[in-house]
């Protein structure tokens, strides 16, 4: 198998997954109707992910992760001002 041929596979398996996960949920989607829908054998699906929650699982990291780092962020921000208010404040009650 071309490296082309497998990139488009793959890319198709995931593309179908999608559409599957969500018109269906997670739980009733099966692999049968992944395979049959991206024109791959159960086989050829194994030569790509593990199993269905390996395939859910390379769909949701992409956004998993921006979640985490936009958590991160404002968890950073939120302390930073914290700290500045809490400087502010210390400046404000003390006496000069």
């Amino acid at each position: 198998m071309a490296n082309g041929d497998y990139e488009k596979t793959h890319k198709k398996i995931l593309d179908c997954g999608k559409k599957i996960f969500k018109d269906q949920g997670f739980e009733k989607s099966n692999l049968r109707a992944i395979c049959k829908a991206a024109g791959v054998t159960t086989g050829a699906f194994y030569g790509h992910f593990e199993d269905k929650e390996a395939l859910f699982s390379e769909l949701v990291e992409p956004i998993v992760s921006q979640i985490q780092r936009s958590y991160t962020m404002y968890e950073d921000r939120s302390f930073d001002v914290y700290k500045k208010e809490k400087h502010i404040k210390k400046k404000l009650f003390t006496r000069s």
